[in-house]
């Protein structure tokens, strides 16, 4: 089963790819040699119930129940860099259109943790990593006869992307840079004497889009694009690439936001064929180890369920699967497996279930009844 976890071995990301294509091993990738000096320790594979680590705090470990599930059950085939990613969420969009799906998701970290995690990291590095996926997705589709628009949201991301690549719009000759709204290029001070030309977010040649860089105000020009766009002959596949949708979803219905309905209506029609997201959880506790730390992820690969991982190493970052399941798990019920599948004393279980009966989904989780599909949880 593919993934996006990374074992032991050379790896080449987007961030290492700009630095003269330096390789890094496993740990520097995930963590990195800031996150070393740190000395952050999370949950250990032992018999006991509890480990000390080189920093001699005490972590939870995985339970022996858990310990003997089957071998196959315990790790997952997982993919060594960022081309095994992109080539594994390639795959699964292919499935999903195949069973005709044409409304995709794709969500998975653009950079190492470490770089993410970096305080120089900035917006702008985060876009030109997607947009360095991007194109590797688009080529994909392109080597199977499909023509890709990669649409990003305003004329301004236009004129700069298309100046990175040569003041050229075309990849090649089926993938082209484009725009969620239709706009113009050039200055619009030279407008005065000058015919600006139009671009068009698509062209009629076009089977692929992949939206980048949009803002939740933004949603609703996809959303508009889409519906402008829909063919009954030939439709087009739309791809919400590392939007982070669920913080896009948080978002609406505040003030000068789109309303929640907007997710009832159309967000919840995108399927995520490639989806993962980690978790760290800190809980202070009023006995030993008074901190508790540990982490957790959600991933999915189409058609393939969805994966609930628990990380249980501190040298290799190896995770263990806990769960599987065929609807994707609420926040709240991914944080109660991950935390149920440590070894803990009665008395500290019993200390987090009071605080589980306070806990609420958010608003998108509940209400069902008012969605036009729940294609987003499957």
């Amino acid at each position: 089963m593919q993934g996006f976890l990374f074992v032991s071995g050379p790896l080449n990301c987007f961030h290492c790819a700009k630095r003269k294509q330096l390789k890094r091993n496993t740990r520097d990738f995930l963590l990195g040699a800031a996150a070393r000096k740190r000395s952050v320790h999370y949950c250990q594979v032992r018999n006991s119930a509890t480990s000390k680590s080189r920093d001699n705090t005490e972590h939870p470990t995985v339970s022996e129940d858990i310990e003997r599930n089957e071998k196959s059950q315990q790790f997952l085939s997982l993919p060594e860099d960022f081309d095994s990613v992109i080539r594994g969420a390639f795959e699964s969009a292919q499935i999903a259109r195949q069973k005709g799906h044409h409304l995709i998701e794709i969500e998975f970290p653009a950079l190492s943790a470490m770089r993410l995690s970096s305080a120089d990291c900035g917006a702008y590095e985060v876009f030109d990593a997607n947009r360095y996926h991007a194109v590797k997705l688009a080529r994909m589709f392109a080597s199977k006869g499909d023509h890709v628009a990669i649409c990003v949201p305003d004329g301004v991301e236009y004129e700069r992307v298309v100046r990175k690549n040569g003041d050229e719009p075309y990849i090649t000759s089926n993938i082209r840079w484009s725009v969620v709204q239709p706009s113009y290029e050039g200055n619009p001070i030279t407008s005065i004497w000058v015919k600006r030309k139009k671009i068009e977010p698509l062209q009629p040649q076009d089977t692929v889009c992949i939206i980048l860089g949009v803002s939740c105000q933004e949603l609703k020009s996809v959303e508009k694009l889409i519906h402008s766009c829909q063919r009954d002959d030939s439709p087009i596949t739309f791809i919400l690439f590392n939007v982070e949708l669920d913080k896009l979803r948080s978002d609406l219905g505040l003030l000068g936001f789109p309303s929640k309905e907007l997710q009832y209506r159309f967000l919840c029609r995108f399927l995520s064929v490639y989806y993962w997201k980690s978790r760290s959880f800190v809980k202070f506790l009023s006995q030993q180890p008074f901190l508790l730390k540990y982490e957790g992820a959600l991933f999915r690969t189409y058609p393939n369920p969805w994966q609930v991982l628990l990380q249980t190493g501190d040298e290799l970052q190896r995770y263990r699967r806990i769960a599987s399941l065929d609807k994707r798990p609420t926040g709240v019920e991914f944080r109660q497996m991950i935390t149920q599948a440590l070894v803990l004393e009665p008395s500290i279980k019993e200390q987090i279930s009071k605080e589980w009966e306070k806990s609420k989904q958010v608003w998108w989780e509940q209400d069902e009844k008012r969605s036009v599909s729940q294609i987003w949880k499957y």
